[in-house]
């Protein structure tokens, strides 16, 4: 096959191998196909654009094949060329942050490629080769497959943790999430007591991912954890063979306000998992919990995305450190989106909830996709009023018997969080309404802070510096140097708020951002023993603080703002 193929012309061998490659970039774009087809105004053009790739090269090849290597295999290369050319003014027209995902998939097409080849080759060459004759290379080939073929079909492998886990706290409970390597039967010891992964009454086995349940002041007062792992090798319907049993050891440190309370927030990662444990790892061992406030990835199509927020969470908690997750709107994307609940801390597989940690209540919301529900991105699926007006009346029910809730925790501190900003209505005006009246039920219920991302700037909200409903100006001229006017307002929040989503190193916003560098924000807050003050520093990449300015006003902050609490 080689000797064949070098008696090619170079031409001929460019134009093929271009070509071919072309139609395989083309295909891994598929994330960004219907912002092609909403720019056309017809979805179908990337579908056709396929086509057109597929037989650029499909002609290049059959013309290689037939010995046409002069006028029409210089047509061919033009062609090609010109696709090349089509290729790089979509990624600069608006694709460039994909381009990790792009990427992604473009080498898992790349290799599934060169399967189909040695495929081919072994089908069609192999036996007229040299290395057909060749009894070793023939032997392990043969008992490659075979052991292959079991290990496939019995669901052999070796069995440990895959995806380490996080305990996330929802409610009065916390979920420990955590993947194996192969299907297994799980469950965690903690002091003498042991917890399982439960389907109706028996040991869920035929599964790799794992949520264990278990009551808060247990893991508490116990301060460590073990979880145990064991693959069943066959499930019969009277009978089973079980594998090696194997043990993993965790320390858990609850969340302890008698020196005061430090927390992390961190949002919008989009897949930069070691900025944001870079980022998220400020505190250090002061970390009391960690906050993350969605779109850890911009879809989830596989595995490594809908896994991200746990691999962050542990990069930065170890899985000693209670994590509280709030929903993004990408996470609503993707294949695998349906089953994020699986993975992370949820309540009736929806992401909204309380949760209690000592003396700390809070609430999460989920404010679902950032359009409504007829946008052409949802293809007719999304249903998100209805699940936000859910959520109303699930805060009217908190307010309804807050004393109780209160007084059975012995609050001294309340957090909102929401991967959207509650108090911020942009210049779209997506979600006044749900916004205006969210806000009011948060000075209810009497929040001390809330948290969020999803704008992709850094923004501190403080009472008394704004007015409500009034179109917002940007004047700080450390924030920009264009007078411009935002449109968007401020509802009329009795707490502060902070946005926290920047991919960049400050707070400047006239500063590009892209997904592809490892520039990130987060956000560290300090609330002091007597609960009498907050302390909010916005930190970046380097664990540098940052200098924080009022984008509407003329204060600038420095690298601490102070709110006292009531």
């Amino acid at each position: 096959m080689l000797k064949r193929i070098a008696t090619y012309r170079i031409t001929t061998i460019i134009t093929c191998t271009l070509s071919i490659l072309n139609a395989l970039f083309y295909f891994s774009m598929r994330c960004i196909w219907s912002g092609i087809g909403k720019t056309l105004d017809n979805q179908m053009i990337p579908n056709l654009l396929l086509i057109v790739f597929v037989s650029v090269a499909l002609a290049a090849w059959l013309f290689a094949w037939f010995r046409w290597e002069k006028f029409l295999m210089y047509l061919m290369l033009i062609i090609t060329l010109v696709l090349d050319a089509g290729l790089f003014f979509i990624i600069k027209l608006g694709a460039s942050d994909y381009l990790h995902f792009i990427f992604r998939e473009f080498k898992d097409a790349l290799i599934y490629s060169f399967m189909i080849v040695a495929i081919v080759w072994i089908m069609f060459y192999y036996s007229t080769s040299k290395l057909a004759k060749m009894r070793i290379l023939k032997s392990v080939l043969i008992g490659a497959i075979i052991i292959i073929s079991m290990g496939f079909t019995l669901g052999l492998g070796i069995n440990k943790l895959d995806l380490y886990p996080t305990v996330y706290a929802v409610e009065d409970e916390y979920q420990i999430v955590f993947t194996t390597k192969t299907d297994a039967t799980v469950w965690v010891e903690v002091g003498e007591e042991a917890y399982y992964d439960l389907y109706a009454g028996s040991q869920k086995s035929e599964g790799k991912v794992h949520k264990v349940t278990l009551p808060m002041e247990a893991l508490d007062a116990e301060k460590a954890y073990t979880l145990h792992i064991q693959q069943i090798l066959m499930r019969g319907p009277y009978g089973g063979y079980k594998g090696n049993l194997k043990s993993y050891d965790f320390n858990f440190r609850p969340v302890n306000t008698s020196d005061g309370l430090d927390y992390y927030t961190i949002s919008d990662i989009h897949g930069k998992k070691d900025a944001a444990i870079q980022v998220g790892s400020y505190l250090g061992d002061q970390l009391d919990m960690l906050f993350i406030l969605g779109d850890t990835s911009s879809y989830l199509e596989k595995k490594i995305d809908i896994e991200l927020t746990g691999r962050v969470a542990y990069g930065i908690t170890k899985g000693e450190i209670p994590v509280v997750y709030a929903r993004g709107n990408h996470e609503t994307k993707g294949v695998l989106a349906d089953q994020l609940y699986r993975y992370v801390g949820s309540r009736n597989e929806k992401f909204y909830f309380t949760f209690r940690l000592g003396s700390i209540w809070g609430v999460v919301l989920d404010g679902g996709e950032d359009h409504n529900d007829d946008w052409w991105e949802y293809y007719g699926l999304a249903r998100f009023e209805d699940y936000r007006r859910e959520q109303t009346e699930f805060l009217e029910t908190i307010i309804d018997h807050k004393e109780q809730e209160y007084a059975a925790t012995e609050v001294k501190f309340t957090i909102a969080l929401c991967h959207f900003s509650i108090p911020y209505v942009s210049s779209s005006g997506f979600l006044t309404d749900i916004k205006a009246r969210w806000t009011s039920l948060f000075n209810e219920i009497d929040v001390d802070v809330h948290y969020a991302g999803h704008e992709h700037e850094l923004i501190p909200i403080i009472p008394g510096m704004f007015i409500p409903n009034t179109t917002l100006v940007y004047k700080n001229p450390f924030y920009t140097t264009k007078a411009s006017t935002n449109e968007g307002h401020f509802t009329d929040a009795k707490f502060p708020s902070f946005i926290v989503s920047k991919h960049d190193d400050d707070q400047e916003i006239s500063n590009p951002q892209s997904q592809l560098d490892q520039k990130m924000t987060g956000v560290a807050s300090h609330v002091d023993a007597h609960f009498l003050q907050l302390t909010v520093t916005f930190t970046n990449r380097y664990q540098e603080e940052m200098e924080i300015v009022d984008p509407f006003g003329p204060t600038n902050f420095g690298t601490e703002i102070t709110i006292l609490l009531q």
